[in-house]
């Protein structure tokens, strides 16, 4: 029997006791009343026993816990980290290949300008050389040379 049943055991024996006359006092059987507190007294330690393991399980499983969520926080930061430098590393990757894309882009639009530039003053060279007013004055050139 638990604690509480040996209390409610006293509590019917207090209840069935007979009232005395013009008092305020009953008779009961002290006996069982006497039965009854040296088995809580028995159990009492065992209660309380239980009660402590109790707590003390209560206490172990939170620090238990805390330790856990400590260490499941400590690891998340430590991906977390792990995942920045590594992304960090990955864009600057990124970055330096953009721009060596840049520059060889970059230098191959000056040497194709250059070389439009060039064959546009060939070009334009070659215009002026056979253009028929060049060519009239160079004859006149060439007869004022003679004279």
């Amino acid at each position: 029997m638990n604690i509480d049943e040996l209390l409610d055991q006293i509590e019917d024996v207090l209840e069935s006791g007979k009232n005395m006359p013009l008092t305020n006092k009953a008779l009961v059987d002290v006996g069982s009343i006497k039965t009854s507190i040296e088995d809580i007294r028995m159990n009492l330690p065992n209660e309380i026993s239980q009660a402590k393991a109790i707590a003390a399980d209560e206490q172990n499983i939170k620090a238990k816990a805390k330790n856990e969520a400590a260490s499941i926080l400590t690891q998340a930061r430590e991906i977390a980290q792990k995942t920045q430098g590594d992304t960090e590393s990955k864009i600057s990757v990124l970055i330096a290949k953009a721009d060596e894309i840049a520059k060889k882009r970059v230098f191959a639009a000056k040497e194709e300008a250059d070389a439009t530039l060039s064959a546009a003053q060939i070009r334009s060279n070659q215009l002026i050389d056979s253009h028929s007013i060049t060519l009239a004055a160079k004859d006149s050139a060439a007869a004022i040379k003679k004279q």
